[in-house]
Formats: C-alpha cells, structure tokens, sequence
C-alpha cells in the first residue's frame, strides 16, 4: 500500500496505540506542535545520539544492516538514509507514519521501510548489524516480547540499542497521566484541547522546580504541548528500574548489557 509492505495492516484501524500515534504524527506535520524539532531535539542533535548510543564515530558502515524499531517521527530514519549511503538502512512502525516517510525516502536505494509489529517482524533471524529502538519498546503490551524479537534478528557480534521510560526519576508529564481516567481512549480532539491547555501550567512547573523530566533545559510551549500529547496517547506505557530492566534483558539471553545514560542500554550479541 502506497509503496509499503504492510504485515500488520490490521493494526491501522484497530490498535488503540497505533492508531493514536498515527495522528500525532499526523499532527505534528500539519503544524498543531513543534515544527523544526522533535521532542525538542534536531536532526543532527539525533544522529549525534545514535553515534553515542551504539559508541562510534561515524554513521556510514559499509555493508551494514541497520534497523530502527520504531521510526516514529522518521527524523533519525531520514538522517541514517543520508548520511550512510553505504549502509542498509530499515524503518518499521505499526503506524501510518510509514506511507509519509516513503515518499520521502523511496530516492534512496539504501533506505526501505516496512509498516509492522516490532514483537512479530517478517525478517530473518541474524540478519541485523545494528538495531535502534528509542522510547517504543515500552509501548508494547509484552515488553520481554519485544525486546526477544529485536534480539532475535541480531547478527553475531552485532548490536541493539533501546531506550525506555525510567521509573526512578520523576517525571511530571507520567505524573498527570497517572491521575487522568484512560486519556488513551479520549478524542484526539480533546486530547490536543486538552495538552494545549496543561501546556502553560506545566511550562511554570518546569520553570520553579527546575524539574525538566527529560532535559536539561526549559523548552518551549509546543515542544512541552507535544509531549504531554504523547504520554497520555498510548494505551501501554510502562516503566521500569535498572534492575528490571537487567532481568529482562537475561530472561532474553542477553549478557552484559551497558547502562547508557537514564535507561539506554545497550547490547551485544555474542
């Protein structure tokens, strides 16, 4: 469909996260949050991360199989698409996010994207060099699921990165979604009206407390508006401690994960 496998077509209409996050995307596009930034971030301050999570100095490794398990926005994608054009780059999201990103990368041969279930992918087992996965693997109803299936595409020697919510640092945007009744299931409409309005007070929240959640520095309106939209939009959103986080990553197979960061770990297959 317009140019993408689907292989969880389904999910479109039916998944409450897909469907929510397909119209954040949409969204954001049309200009309702932040326009040149993502979650506050740039392009480059993006590639800069993945350089950082994964521990090297450039992004354009030849003969590299690179997968990013939720591309989301696509910002990342795009910038991998770009910037290695000797590596094999591959995007999955279960959401419509997919058919706009298409038509932007279908001009480079290196770049391929696939709308799909991150805890059932159509891919081969040890196929993957790299594998990028920020902030998705907590929006899964299995977590352990996921994370097996990432696992399960790595090549030897190869390595996974995921990022998920940390449960030992407040964070206020969880905070309100604690104490709201499954704003998951609300109107996309009342769930803008409703960001847009907790936006300010959350702005001056941030301002006296010097409590930022995510970083390290006051943002903006739109950028706090666009988060708050995105922590009551999905229906999982789990978070864990270091320690869990270490469990699961055993009852996966994994050995010797590297903490990264407030909760980024990294993985390397043996």
């Amino acid at each position: 469909m317009h140019g993408v496998p689907l292989f969880s077509a389904e999910s479109l209409e039916s998944d409450i996260t897909a469907n929510n996050f397909s119209g954040q995307w949409d969204m954001r596009r049309r200009g309702f949050f932040e326009s040149n930034e993502v979650f506050g971030f740039n392009p480059t301050e993006y590639l800069e991360n993945f350089k950082y999570s994964f521990q090297i100095q450039d992004v354009n490794l030849p003969g590299e199989f690179i997968l990013e398990a939720g591309v989301g926005s696509g910002v990342l994608f795009l910038e991998l698409a770009k910037k290695s054009p000797q590596s094999h780059i591959i995007g999955v999201d279960i959401a419509s996010t997919v058919f706009f990103l298409e038509s932007n990368v279908r001009h480079y041969e290196n770049a391929h994207i696939i709308q799909a279930d991150i805890a059932l992918l159509p891919l081969k087992s040890l196929r993957i060099d790299k594998i990028y996965s920020s902030g998705v693997i907590h929006h899964t109803a299995n977590m352990r699921n996921s994370l097996a299936e990432l696992y399960r595409l790595l090549k030897k020697r190869g390595s996974l990165f995921f990022w998920i919510y940390p449960a030992y640092i407040f964070c206020a945007y969880d905070a309100l979604r604690k104490i709201l009744y499954r704003p998951y299931k609300w109107r996309r409409s009342t769930r803008l009206c409703f960001s847009w309005l907790m936006a300010p007070a959350m702005f001056l929240f941030f301002f006296i407390t010097g409590k930022y959640s995510y970083k390290n520095n006051l943002e903006n309106f739109q950028t706090i508006a666009f988060r708050i939209f995105d922590n009551i939009s999905p229906e999982f959103q789990h978070r864990s401690t270091a320690d869990e986080i270490l469990t699961l990553c055993h009852e996966v197979g994994i050995d010797d994960p590297l903490k990264i960061n407030d909760l980024g770990v990294l993985c390397v297959k043996k």
